[in-house]
């Protein structure tokens, strides 16, 4: 069996360290785009359901004849919207890609990253 001289044992020591890092480093990195996605997610989810409660605020003034009102719900509708898929937008750019996740421990629901 062929001895390692110190030399080449500090190199080895020091590129495990370099990877070590450099590995610790990447998953901070996916750790840290998958709580801004799930944070994205969340505040789409949450324009989406008022979205959808004043759309139906829209139907039943407008049944009512109170088409101004109704008119005025539906404009701050759509801007909610607009809001709403420019979240959508934002987290597909942020995407982790699910074969780097898979590879991640799960994070608890509103667990802080480590």
């Amino acid at each position: 069996m062929a001895e390692f001289k110190s030399s080449q044992f500090t190199r080895l020591e020091q590129a495990a360290d370099a990877f070590s890092t450099e590995l610790t480093v990447e998953v901070d990195v996916v750790v840290d785009l998958d709580a801004r996605q799930r944070q994205l997610a969340a505040e789409r989810d949450d324009l989406r359901s008022r979205v959808k409660a004043l759309s139906k605020e829209v139907g039943r003034l407008r049944k009512e004849g109170l088409t101004a009102e109704a008119e005025a719900n539906q404009a701050q509708s759509r801007e909610l919207g607009d809001r709403e898929q420019e979240l959508a937008d934002e987290a597909a750019d942020e995407a982790v890609p699910e074969a780097i996740k898979v590879a991640l421990p799960p994070q608890p629901v509103g667990s802080a990253a480590p």
